[in-house]
Protein backbone atom coordinates (compact mmCIF):
# COMPACT_ATOMS: atom_id res chain seq x y z
CA UNK A 1 0.00 0.00 0.00
CA UNK A 2 1.46 3.37 -1.01
CA UNK A 3 1.46 6.40 1.26
CA UNK A 4 -1.13 8.04 -0.97
CA UNK A 5 -3.42 5.00 -0.86
CA UNK A 6 -2.97 4.69 2.90
CA UNK A 7 -3.82 8.37 3.35
CA UNK A 8 -6.95 8.00 1.19
CA UNK A 9 -8.12 5.00 3.21
CA UNK A 10 -8.07 7.17 6.36
CA UNK A 11 -10.70 9.41 4.76
CA UNK A 12 -12.78 6.61 3.19
CA UNK A 13 -14.78 7.50 0.09
CA UNK A 14 -13.84 11.19 0.28
CA UNK A 15 -10.16 10.29 0.13
CA UNK A 16 -10.73 8.18 -2.96
CA UNK A 17 -12.63 10.99 -4.67
CA UNK A 18 -9.92 13.54 -3.86
CA UNK A 19 -7.26 11.16 -5.23
CA UNK A 20 -8.97 11.30 -8.64
CA UNK A 21 -8.93 15.10 -8.78
CA UNK A 22 -6.24 17.07 -10.57
CA UNK A 23 -5.10 20.61 -9.82
CA UNK A 24 -5.81 23.11 -12.61
CA UNK A 25 -4.61 26.70 -12.57
CA UNK A 26 -7.04 29.09 -14.28
CA UNK A 27 -8.37 32.64 -13.95
CA UNK A 28 -5.42 34.77 -12.87
CA UNK A 29 -3.52 31.80 -11.40
CA UNK A 30 -6.37 30.58 -9.14
CA UNK A 31 -6.06 26.82 -8.57
CA UNK A 32 -9.00 24.40 -8.51
CA UNK A 33 -9.22 20.65 -7.98
CA UNK A 34 -11.35 18.97 -10.65
CA UNK A 35 -11.73 15.69 -12.52
CA UNK A 36 -10.91 17.30 -15.86
CA UNK A 37 -10.50 20.57 -17.76
CA UNK A 38 -12.10 20.46 -21.23
CA UNK A 39 -12.01 23.36 -23.71
CA UNK A 40 -11.37 25.80 -20.86
CA UNK A 41 -14.11 24.50 -18.54
CA UNK A 42 -13.71 22.58 -15.28
CA UNK A 43 -15.47 19.22 -15.03
CA UNK A 44 -16.63 18.23 -11.51
CA UNK A 45 -14.63 20.86 -9.62
CA UNK A 46 -14.27 20.67 -5.86
CA UNK A 47 -15.46 24.07 -4.62
CA UNK A 48 -13.62 24.83 -1.38
CA UNK A 49 -14.10 27.82 0.86
CA UNK A 50 -16.78 29.46 -1.25
CA UNK A 51 -14.38 29.83 -4.18
CA UNK A 52 -16.50 29.81 -7.37
CA UNK A 53 -14.84 29.92 -10.81
CA UNK A 54 -15.62 33.01 -12.88
CA UNK A 55 -16.18 30.81 -15.94
CA UNK A 56 -19.01 28.25 -16.06
CA UNK A 57 -18.25 24.69 -14.96
CA UNK A 58 -19.85 21.30 -15.53
CA UNK A 59 -21.00 18.71 -12.99
CA UNK A 60 -21.12 15.23 -14.49
CA UNK A 61 -23.03 12.30 -13.03
CA UNK A 62 -23.88 8.91 -14.50
CA UNK A 63 -26.45 10.07 -17.06
CA UNK A 64 -26.22 13.84 -17.51
CA UNK A 65 -24.10 16.95 -17.51
CA UNK A 66 -25.23 20.04 -15.58
CA UNK A 67 -23.82 23.50 -16.25
CA UNK A 68 -23.40 26.10 -13.52
CA UNK A 69 -22.01 29.60 -13.67
CA UNK A 70 -21.40 32.63 -11.51
CA UNK A 71 -23.59 35.65 -12.16
CA UNK A 72 -22.71 38.71 -10.10
CA UNK A 73 -20.94 36.47 -7.58
CA UNK A 74 -23.82 34.03 -7.12
CA UNK A 75 -23.84 30.45 -8.33
CA UNK A 76 -26.59 29.79 -10.87
CA UNK A 77 -27.81 26.63 -12.61
CA UNK A 78 -27.81 27.01 -16.40
CA UNK A 79 -29.08 23.65 -17.64
CA UNK A 80 -28.76 19.87 -17.80
CA UNK A 81 -27.76 18.01 -20.95
CA UNK A 82 -27.40 14.45 -22.21
CA UNK A 83 -23.91 14.95 -23.65
CA UNK A 84 -20.72 16.73 -22.68
CA UNK A 85 -20.68 18.43 -26.08
CA UNK A 86 -24.08 20.07 -25.46
CA UNK A 87 -22.99 21.12 -21.96
CA UNK A 88 -19.82 22.69 -23.37
CA UNK A 89 -21.89 24.63 -25.92
CA UNK A 90 -24.06 25.92 -23.08
CA UNK A 91 -21.00 26.89 -21.05
CA UNK A 92 -19.52 28.75 -24.01
CA UNK A 93 -22.69 30.36 -25.36
CA UNK A 94 -25.00 30.89 -22.40
CA UNK A 95 -27.57 32.67 -24.55
CA UNK A 96 -28.36 29.53 -26.56
CA UNK A 97 -28.45 27.28 -23.49
CA UNK A 98 -32.21 27.61 -23.17
CA UNK A 99 -32.70 26.85 -26.87
CA UNK A 100 -30.95 23.50 -26.42
CA UNK A 101 -33.13 22.74 -23.40
CA UNK A 102 -36.30 23.47 -25.40
CA UNK A 103 -35.14 21.10 -28.15
CA UNK A 104 -34.76 18.24 -25.63
CA UNK A 105 -38.35 18.60 -24.33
Amino acid sequence: MTARTNQASKFGLYGEIIMRLVKFKIEDDVEYLAEDFVNGYLINPLLIGGKIPKKPFIIRNEHEFSVYGSIEGFLRFWGTFKSLDDALVCAKYKSICYKLLDDDL
